[in-house]
């Protein structure tokens, strides 16, 4: 059996999941931390273990303050035109430096860079350990648009069980103000926010 890429969850509650992908260089991580805590709200965090690598103090940083931090591929690869040996070694070195920043095993979901994957490449997440891929919207927030233009992008798909895909890196600056307006606006529409667990 294969495993499954996960678009949304369960659209019978009225739960919400707020993610953001990559980690960023300049910007201070607190940046999305900050938001995510003052409004109640807990986030997924899937960063490269070559961030991890570099960052492991704000890996356990984000541990410690309640949220999720998850694979999301070593390199940033597209792993749709990687042959298998590589993908491997990529899912190989996010866990161990996953396990280095944290002294936590590794959690069991990730999500793919760009989106990039084809089912072949869910054949081996199961043959890996049965991992499950985490996909969502996009707020397209990679762009560097505005916290308007996301915030427009996002709010007429925020419903029961959507997951909001946005960005922690150095261009989605706009990011961080578009976090805090969706989670009032999820809110309104009685939505709680969750982080994914294994």
């Amino acid at each position: 059996m294969s495993a499954k890429a996960v678009w949304k969850g369960d659209i019978n509650q009225a739960l919400c999941a707020f993610t953001f992908d990559d980690g960023p260089s300049q910007l201070p991580v607190e940046l999305w931390l900050d938001v995510l805590e003052e409004e109640g709200a807990v986030g997924t965090f899937f960063f490269t273990g070559e961030w991890m690598d570099r960052h492991p103090e704000k890996a356990r940083l984000i541990l410690s303050r309640g949220h999720v931090l998850a694979p999301h591929t070593y390199h940033h690869r597209r792993m749709a035109q990687v042959p298998k040996a590589v993908f491997l070694e990529q899912l190989k070195l996010t866990e161990l430096a996953y396990q280095d920043a944290t002294g936590l095993p590794s959690p069991n979901f990730m999500r793919f860079p760009y989106c990039s994957y084809r089912e072949e490449n869910l054949d081996w997440l199961t043959e890996w350990g049965g991992y499950l891929d985490i996909e969502g919207v996009d707020c397209g927030d990679w762009a560097g648009i505005s916290a308007e233009e996301i915030v427009a992008r996002v709010e007429p798909t925020l419903e029961n069980g959507t997951i909001v895909v946005m960005h922690s890196n150095d261009v989605a600056k706009g990011s961080p103000d578009a976090l805090r307006a969706l989670i009032r606006i999820a809110k309104q529409k009685g939505l709680e926010s969750v982080a994914f667990r294994k």
